[in-house]
């Protein structure tokens, strides 16, 4: 690489260490010869600073290597700020006036500034998303998820492209008039001796100055000449049409209210086409069908002619008649093509939002799109009726609306449209009843054997074949962690569960050289539960590997049971004792005093399956016969009452 002099331009820095970086890479070259090289490269202010920097760092006692002059000379010639700069100019980066080559020239230059790591896949969608929408509408389809493949297909779609518009420049030239003829005459081949076929050349076809040229002849005055520069040609009006003046010059297309969408024309550009239809933009062909419904309705206040068309995809308004009413008029965002089945297309580009109109006394506000109509002021079309749930009566010409009983329901954004209007609007509040729990002492099984469901479980449970036991893995020692902070209202309901814990004989006080702090859980029902932080001992913990069963598994011994009891053990894991040796591994840290389990505790990493092993001890002669367990969840299930009892 050339010598680096500390140049103002940022990038250069960059580059300079990404070429000695490739030469080191080649080379095979050691740390210190690296920076030695390095070093060596600087020359002028450059060297200066660095003479400077690497005196103040060997005075600190910091090892001077290539890593050490890499990071150094980065801050002070490249800085993060710089960096991340660069990345944001990545992530906002479009093609805008650039050719393909230019925009992923630019695009992979970026991308080494990019902190990120950068999948292809997503490469492709960030480079697909910057282009052009006559590019990106082409490739984006495509889901190319290689990057040099994309690249290609975008630079093959920007020639197509830019041939097709070559093309189109040169059969429409500006300045032609609408309804031109811009073919050029057919150039009958004409036989020759030996019954070969030449065609005539496309100059003596159009002038005749080569060897004998067809005679043009006017199908509209019989002249000879084309029929796109016969004299006779008169100008239509695409909006209104009348004879005498084109559509850019309409009457009330330049009024003030339409000032900002005329000027807006210039600046639309390429954008998207749909499709729309209607059946006539005349009254005179509306008057003709039966499909039709015209009628007399009122808009901004003013009465106007209204025409129920269900054959029209979208709501139309007059440019005349917009004007009449004043209402603005915006730019439709999208050229819409709007086909009729007697007439050629239209294309519709401008809008009135949010006119209001009323129509058998009710108000609605639609959105309607400017057309040339003739003798129909407003046309209301599917959107209207299928919105509003409106029908044609064809037969007796009438529309039909929905009754004011059927009209349940209006959405948030109605609500509030409707309450800006001035509508009144009032709350209805429902109360529901809920049932009430049946009480457990009304079950009968319950009830008779009221021993086995106490209220609380007082003192300590029996000595039973199983006792939980905390096997620590070789080396492991006692760790202790300091309480966590709690609020005051924790305090107050830690103390109060602290003490009904001592009351059950579950934790006494410990002097134990482990200790693990606690926290409150919320319950589904509001309380708090009591939870021992055992992550540190979970680790040092070797895992018992009893298995525990599948969900799944479990649904399908259920198949074909209708009635199911289910039983919620009170203090399930408290029913088992902790083995007498591993009761200090269980001691906890609280601000009232060091205490430890002397039952199983929730949170430590075997309590589920020490629990299901035990509860499969017990159920193993009933379970997937009537019963199947899930740790502490006991279902009991069957076909009928009669089996159930």
């Amino acid at each position: 690489p050339p010598q680096f002099k500390g140049d103002a331009d940022l990038e250069v820095a960059d580059h300079w260490i990404c070429e000695l970086e490739k030469i080191f890479t080649v080379l095979g070259c050691s740390q210190e010869r690296r920076l030695a090289y390095a070093v060596y490269m600087l020359v002028g202010e450059a060297e200066h600073r660095w003479r400077g920097t690497h005196h103040m760092l060997t005075a600190r006692g910091v090892v001077v290597d290539w890593e050490c002059f890499r990071r150094v000379f980065l801050e002070n010639y490249f800085p993060e700020s710089v960096r991340h700069a660069k990345e944001a100019k990545f992530m906002r980066l479009h093609q805008g006036g650039m050719t393909v080559s230019e925009y992923a020239m630019r695009f992979e230059h970026l991308t080494h500034f990019y902190s990120q790591a950068i999948y292809e896949a997503w490469k492709c969608r960030k480079f697909a998303e910057g282009l052009k929408y006559e590019l990106k509408r082409v490739v984006v389809p495509m889901a190319l998820t290689e990057f040099p493949a994309l690249v290609e297909k975008v630079k093959v779609v920007e020639r197509l492209e830019g041939g097709n518009r070559v093309t189109k420049t040169a059969e429409g030239p500006a300045g032609s008039k609408r309804g031109e003829n811009h073919k050029k005459p057919y150039d009958r081949p004409q036989p020759q001796q030996g019954g070969h076929v030449i065609r005539q050349p496309a100059d003596a076809a159009r002038g005749g100055r080569q060897g004998e040229g067809v005679t043009l002849r006017c199908y509209r005055c019989a002249g000879p000449h084309l029929v796109r520069d016969c004299p006779h040609t008169e100008s239509r009006c695409f909006r209104c049409h009348q004879m005498g003046h084109e559509s850019t010059h309409y009457p009330t297309r330049n009024g003030p209210e339409r000032g900002d969408a005329q000027r807006g024309d210039a600046q639309r550009g390429d954008r998207p086409t749909t499709a729309g239809r209607v059946f006539a933009l005349t009254g005179a062909k509306a008057s003709t069908s039966s499909d039709l419904v015209k009628g007399k309705g009122s808009a901004a206040g003013k009465d106007v002619m209204i025409l129920f068309d269900f054959g029209a995809s979208h709501s139309f308004i007059s440019y005349a008649c917009a004007a009449m009413l004043g209402v603005p008029v915006c730019d439709l965002g999208l050229r819409l093509l709007v086909s009729t089945p007697a007439s050629a297309s239209v294309v519709a580009s401008e809008l009135c939002a949010g006119c209001p109109i009323v129509v058998n006394e009710k108000r609605y506000k639609v959105n309607l799109i400017c057309l040339p109509l003739v003798d129909i002021d407003i046309i209301l079309g599917m959107d209207w009726l299928s919105a509003n749930r409106i029908l044609i009566d064809c037969a007796n010409r009438r529309l039909i609306f929905p009754r004011v009983e059927e009209e349940l329901l209006i959405s948030a954004g109605q609500a509030e449209s409707l309450l800006r209007d001035g509508a009144e609007c009032c709350l209805l509040l429902a109360a529901m009843s809920v049932e009430t729990e049946r009480v457990i002492a009304e079950i009968d099984a319950v009830r008779d054997f009221a021993e086995v469901f106490p209220d609380e479980v007082s003192g300590l449970p029996l000595v039973r074949e199983m006792e939980f036991s905390i096997d620590l893995v070789p080396g492991a020692g006692p760790v202790s962690v300091a309480p966590y902070r709690m609020a005051l209202a924790e305090l107050v309901e830690l103390k109060g569960q602290l003490e009904d814990l001592l009351e059950k004989q579950f934790v006494p006080p410990s002097v134990s050289s482990w200790g693990a702090p606690v926290l409150l859980v919320k319950k589904k029902d509001g309380g708090s539960r009591l939870c021992v932080d055992y992550r540190q001992l979970n680790k040092l913990t070797i895992k018992n590997k009893y298995p525990l069963p599948r969900i799944d598994d479990l649904m399908d011994q259920l198949r074909g049971a209708s009635i199911f009891s289910k039983i919620d053990l009170r203090s399930g894991y408290h029913q088992i004792r902790v083995k007498e040796g591993d009761i200090p591994k269980t001691a906890f840290r609280t601000r009232y005093g060091h205490y430890e389990y002397v039952v199983m505790p929730f949170g430590v990493t075997n309590a589920p399956t020490v629990f299901m092993d035990y509860m499969n001890r017990i159920f193993r002669p009933f379970l997937d016969k009537f019963i199947v367990v899930f740790i502490d969840d006991i279902l009991i299930y069957s076909r009928t009452p009669e089996d159930h009892g």
